[in-house]
């Protein structure tokens, strides 16, 4: 066993029946002289699978999904698909036009391969005189190929969060920017006879993920420009203009749980502290 592969894959579960349930489709293969070792890790592997995506889409929130579609199976009832699973488990209620579009993430190629790779694995829970005894080269290969398509898939997982999180940055720094450029904020307002904003900058950020909404804050400074006195004041030297930098606060919240499969903003909520200009 690809030990490597084996510690870049745990840490992905967070339950105590799933880490438990791979350590133990994981000690089937150092069974050698178990002829069923590749059989029951298949089957463990198969249903460990099957559990993780359980807990990652459950059924109301996959058919709630925007995207998806109904499909029934060979009884006439509507049954999610793996496959159905997998996308939520990825991307959940956004559309894959977003994540190509806005996030550059195409995850087809992982869900077909961890789909197909699963489908491969199943035969083994099948046992005949072909998927008895599998042993060498042939039991090593299969149950590599079906780990790397599994951790293929668990860091998509990770990558999607990664980009949604960058997603909701970059359009709230737009949103901030936007923000400065239109509102008048009246404790910069006041602070002279002709205030305005010239610039800003975002020094961080904090998220908190809460359930399908993030929560962003920022921070930073705003650099304005002070004029004490009239144009026709300052002409005359009876005025003058200053610049001085305050530090700011921004909050906004992004949801990516919308029946448009879409990431929604609220307007951004921005706080001036001037206090330094009164000391």
């Amino acid at each position: 066993m690809d030990k490597q592969l084996e510690d870049s894959i745990a840490p992905h579960f967070k339950t105590d029946f799933e880490k438990d349930l791979f350590k133990a489709a994981i000690a089937n293969l150092d069974e050698n002289n178990n002829v069923l070792s590749l059989n029951n890790f298949s089957y463990a592997i198969r249903e460990l699978v099957r559990n993780f995506l359980s807990r990652l889409a459950p059924d109301e929130q996959v058919k709630g999904a925007p995207w998806y579609t109904p499909i029934m199976n060979q009884d006439g009832k509507e049954s999610i698909t793996r496959k159905q699973r997998m996308h939520y488990a990825i991307h959940g209620w956004l559309t894959e036009d977003i994540l190509k579009n806005k996030l550059s993430l195409d995850v087809a190629d992982s869900i077909d391969d961890l789909n197909t790779s699963v489908n491969n694995m199943s035969k083994y829970t099948h046992i005949t005189s072909k998927t008895f005894n599998v042993y060498g080269a042939i039991k090593t290969m299969e149950s590599l190929n079906m780990l790397g398509d599994l951790l293929r898939f668990l860091m998509d997982i990770d990558e999607c969060k990664v980009k949604v999180r960058n997603a909701v940055i970059d359009d709230f720094s737009t949103r901030i920017g936007n923000s400065f450029s239109i509102e008048t904020f009246n404790d910069i307002d006041i602070l002279s006879t002709h205030s305005s904003i010239e610039d800003f900058g975002i020094e961080g950020y904090t998220l908190k993920e809460l359930g399908e909404t993030i929560e962003v804050e920022a921070y930073g400074s705003v650099y304005t420009r002070l004029q004490i006195g009239s144009n026709s004041d300052l002409s005359k030297d009876n005025g003058y203009v200053t610049h001085m930098d305050f530090p700011f606060t921004a909050t906004c919240r992004a949801d990516i749980h919308n029946v448009l499969g879409d990431i929604q903003y609220s307007d951004p909520i921005i706080h001036i502290d001037t206090d330094k200009y009164y000391k």
